[in-house]
């Protein structure tokens, strides 16, 4: 074989490899999107202050009903993801059947809830963080006074229509007496 045609023959390969491969790789990142990004197109279409409302009704409803003798227990009940985990303003993990037995057998009661700026972020459209604070006065078992500063991070997922709470974790800034 000339050496030359061999050259010739081993450049027009890569070349054509080259364009190949270009025209595949336009070809993948335009497929779906005729406009910009896959992920612009997302946002754009995403939306966010419906879920924020959503969210946040969610988390006002939960304060409401957690006011009540039973603590709230059905409506937790119902917003608890089955594979739950969080941690407890005590730094205990829970899972959704701990967390519950812990509202079930709780021997105080809230008289009172004040919750601070809730800050949502929605990353995708069944996906979403919230970010609060609330202070929580009471009362204990033995009848005494009780007020409860608590900075908590919730994590949202939408699942067959349904927003459930999947994540949780808590902490107490300080508790009186």
């Amino acid at each position: 074989m000339d050496y030359n045609l061999f050259l010739k023959n081993h450049f027009m390969k890569k070349i054509f490899f080259i364009v190949f491969m270009s025209a595949t790789i336009l070809a993948c990142t335009n497929a779906d999107n005729k406009t910009g990004s896959s992920t612009t197109t997302t946002t754009d279409t995403l939306n966010k202050e419906e879920i924020t409302a959503k969210l946040k009704g969610i988390e006002e409803d939960w304060n409401k009903v957690i006011m009540e003798a039973d603590r709230g227990y059905k409506f937790t009940e119902e917003i608890l993801a089955d594979d739950f985990l969080g941690r407890n303003d005590r730094g205990v993990m829970q899972n959704k059947e701990e967390y519950l037995k812990d509202i079930a057998t709780a021997t105080y009661t809230f008289t009172e809830i004040t919750s601070g700026p809730l800050f949502v972020t929605v990353y995708a459209p069944n996906f979403a963080v919230i970010v609060g604070s609330q202070q929580m006065k009471g009362k204990d078992k033995d009848g005494g006074n009780f007020s409860i500063n608590t900075s908590w991070t919730d994590t949202f997922m939408e699942r067959n229509g349904k927003w459930q709470l999947i994540a949780s974790a808590a902490i107490t800034a300080d508790d009186k007496k």
